[in-house]
């Protein structure tokens, strides 16, 4: 579209959220092109906005794992997000399929060996070292305006993968809401009807045959998993469903 015709507004998430089978979902369900601050050429093929300054509101929303304030890249500038959708997936089970992911791409499947390695060690403490998983999603909830103590916060639409994975349907027509685009019923049916066709949308990956995650891994991610929960209820942000905590 047009500079200027949509806020500057991010998809958010942590890596092995999916993102990209949110970006796809959402072009179907709404008709307009979404961008990514990433810029990878090789992805024109399946997102017509791709290569597009993300801060010219010519997409509707943009990809992004990472945000703080005052972001800027070389190709956009400096970038200002108006509002946000932020996909949270239990870190769990994101990391298992980030870290496949930086192995052998979106669509392979797990190799056991490669969590038994050195390099899953060194991945879990960059992880920690930068706290990925929790610091987005503070950065985000910073942009809240609250008009009372009380008020919800409007500037960002939290979105569950857990729920993505179970109602779809609702999950889309909500983010279609909170991008106040009018909502398109053959659009949205279409988007449901070829969800499973996108080749974007992660595979459910087979749980491994053991645990991953050390005792000190597990005690930094539950330690993160409860400050998310309390900043949501500060916030006034709806809690993940149980599935996410499973």
């Amino acid at each position: 579209m047009p500079m200027g015709t949509f806020p500057v507004a991010g998809l958010a998430s942590f890596p092995g959220s999916g993102n990209s089978w949110m970006r796809s979902m959402i072009e179907r369900a709404t008709g307009y092109a979404t961008g990514d601050i990433y810029h990878i050429p090789n992805q024109e093929k399946d997102f017509v906005g791709e290569m597009r300054n993300v801060a010219a509101g010519e997409t509707i929303v943009f990809k992004l794992h990472d945000y703080w304030k005052g972001f800027t890249n070389k190709r956009d500038g400096q970038i200002s997000i108006q509002k946000a959708i932020l996909i949270i997936r239990n870190p769990y089970r994101a990391l298992i399929e980030d870290f496949n992911r930086l192995g052998y791409g979106k669509q392979r499947p797990i190799d056991e060996n490669r969590f038994r390695s050195e390099e899953w060690s060194k991945f879990m403490t960059e992880t920690f070292k930068f706290s990925r998983w929790l610091k987005l999603s503070r950065t985000l909830m910073d942009m809240c305006n609250h008009h009372a103590p009380t008020a919800p916060c409007k500037a960002i639409h939290i979105v569950y993968y857990e729920n993505l994975e179970t109602d779809l349907k609702n999950e889309l027509l909500q983010i279609i809401k909170f991008l106040d685009i009018q909502v398109d019923e053959r659009r949205l049916s279409c988007a449901i009807a070829t969800s499973e066709s996108s080749p974007h949308r992660p595979l459910k990956q087979p749980h491994l045959s053991f645990d991953p995650f050390t005792q000190e891994h597990r005690a930094r991610i539950d330690e993160d998993m409860k400050t998310f929960h309390q900043w949501l209820d500060s916030e006034g942000l709806p809690h993940p469903p149980p599935a996410f905590n499973n």
